[in-house]
């Protein structure tokens, strides 16, 4: 699970979407409280979770990662471990995953005054 919203919730993220093959649900499950451990022994490292599918994302899993900067995230993505981790789930899912990085950003509570849009 995430840590503080507060914190991983401007957090440079990573969210992947992967397909599970039928029946090998137990295993992918086992595979990503692998993934998820080796990336919280990461500097920088914030939080992870896993969505099962539901109706947002039907037939997908979307594990999350949130680190502290863009170079942890970074450092974890380019990781042996995490390279390693990535292809031993191929026999578990159906075809590549989706990733997607979402930079941090600066809350609201720390807009810069008057920086609204232009009238």
């Amino acid at each position: 699970m995430l840590g503080d919203p507060n914190e991983s919730g401007s957090a440079p993220t990573v969210v992947v979407a992967r397909h599970v093959n039928p029946g090998r649900e137990d295993d992918f499950r086992a595979w990503d409280r692998r993934t998820r451990a080796a990336a919280a022994a990461h500097a920088g490292f914030l939080g992870s979770e896993v969505q099962e599918p539901n109706p947002s994302h039907p037939g997908e899993w979307v594990p999350v990662y949130s680190f502290a900067t863009g170079q942890p995230l970074d450092a974890w993505l380019q990781a042996v471990e995490s390279k390693a981790l990535s292809r031993d789930v191929e026999g578990r899912v159906g075809g590549p995953g989706r990733a997607q990085e979402i930079a941090g950003v600066r809350p609201a509570a720390e807009a810069v005054p008057g920086g609204g849009a232009p009238g």
